[in-house]
């Protein structure tokens, strides 16, 4: 009998407390849902009080969903604010520059001001219109038309190292990364000049031997693309590299191509349905002679590209097919498929695919004869004529639609 009353005092106590969650949504507040990778929820629902958070975006009655766009210096955030239900028809877009100086608590504040400026417009149209209060901080005229000091002119350069350790008794990873960059972009050009330098080493213990694999490869390169309308552009590309697992002692590489986008590239952050073409010249030195008998070649080779990339209320569609071949010889080809797509199909419910798949008839440098431990260590590239990865997922949830809570505990 203690038993049950212990249980139904417990049980009261969870209703009271849900009853108290469910009354921090306000049912007359306008709904919102975000799809927004580089927003902080949390911080914008200690911001936005006057809004609900729903966890469902056909629940919503303004929906953002946001974009990144890579810039010098950093990117741009944009984020597209549609009115749904009550606000059908209401469209707003924002937009915000993130310096790759500017820290996570500035960027999450500069997010919240434009998201509230945005939404006062919706709010006008609610019961709440009455509460509203505009403070207005004035701005000197000189300040306000001051042009951009920018002693750099768009230059930006990065440097970094990346290190990983891992290990335990029979088997120990390493790895030593580096990587600088000097890039400049305007809305006509984008230069950029790099070079990296990698290692990693595998220890095993085997029960008849010890085993290092290692592999080391390091480039550098520089590239250039210009614009030739607000659909077309053209590009240069020269890298010289080497590579260990590849049988790469050096390799110099050029290409040119052009590249049609049928939409305006100012539309990019949404869509993009875009064809590119290139030829590229490469001579190649091998560390050892290759299963065609070769220790160093020229070869010409030229590839078509053609993408898609679609990210709208909907959902998103990122589609790539790519075919190349060595003019010298057809067969010697490349056949490269890429597609992720994320969907929402309905209250709860949404879809998620990403897949891969190579076929692989190009691979001049392979060294003659790989054993075993080759195979299961990784350290030289293996023949194949294929290769393939894909994710398929599908989540669906359901209850209350409100999401106002900030709970960090545990």
């Amino acid at each position: 009998m203690k038993l049950i009353i212990y249980v139904l005092v417990i049980i009261a106590i969870q209703l009271n407390v849900c009853n108290a969650v469910s009354d921090s949504a306000n049912t007359n507040y306008p709904k919102i849902y975000f799809d927004c990778d580089f927003c902080d929820k949390d911080y914008l629902k200690s911001k936005l009080m006057y809004v609900n958070m729903v966890r469902d975006r056909f629940e919503a009655d303004i929906f953002v969903k946001g974009y990144s766009s890579d810039l010098s210096g950093g990117d741009m955030l944009t984020l597209d604010i549609f009115g749904q239900n009550r606000f059908d028809g209401m469209k707003d877009t924002v937009s915000i520059f993130r310096l790759e100086s500017h820290s996570q608590d500035l960027i999450r504040e500069k997010i919240a001001e434009k998201i509230n400026l945005t939404l006062i417009r919706y709010l006008l149209k609610t019961e709440l219109a009455d509460s509203l209060k505009v403070n207005y901080k004035p701005v000197s005229q000189n300040a306000a038309s001051q042009p951009v000091d920018d002693p750099w002119d768009r230059w930006v350069i990065k440097f970094s190292l990346n290190s990983n350790l891992n290990g335990e008794h029979s088997f120990k990873y390493s790895s030593l990364y580096t990587y600088a960059e000097l890039k400049r972009i305007t809305e006509d050009m984008k230069l950029n000049f790099g070079g990296y330098n990698s290692f990693n080493e595998t220890f095993y213990k085997l029960e008849t031997e010890d085993v290092i694999a290692d592999t080391r490869s390091n480039g550098a390169w520089a590239n250039i693309i210009l614009a030739i309308d607000s659909n077309v552009s053209y590009g240069v590309w020269t890298e010289i590299s080497n590579s260990s697992y590849s049988n790469i002692k050096y390799k110099l590489y050029s290409a040119a191509g052009i590249e049609y986008n049928f939409f305006p590239y100012s539309e990019s952050i949404r869509r993009q349905l875009k064809f590119r073409y290139r030829l590229s010249p490469t001579f190649a030195k091998y560390m050892e002679e290759t299963i065609f008998f070769k220790t160093e070649e020229l070869r010409l080779a030229h590839s078509i590209e053609a993408v898609v990339i679609i990210s709208e209320k909907w959902g998103s569609i990122d589609l790539s097919v790519t075919y190349s071949n060595y003019l010298h010889d057809f067969t010697k080809n490349h056949i490269n498929v890429n597609m992720e797509l994320n969907l929402p199909l309905f209250e709860g419910l949404s879809f998620f695919v990403w897949g891969s798949y190579s076929a692989i008839h190009d691979q001049l440098s392979l060294v003659k004869g790989s054993g075993d431990v080759d195979v299961y260590t990784r350290r030289k590239q293996l023949e194949t004529n294929f290769n393939y990865s894909s994710y398929i997922g599908i989540s669906y949830s359901f209850g209350s639609i409100y999401n106002n809570i900030i709970n960090a505990r545990f």
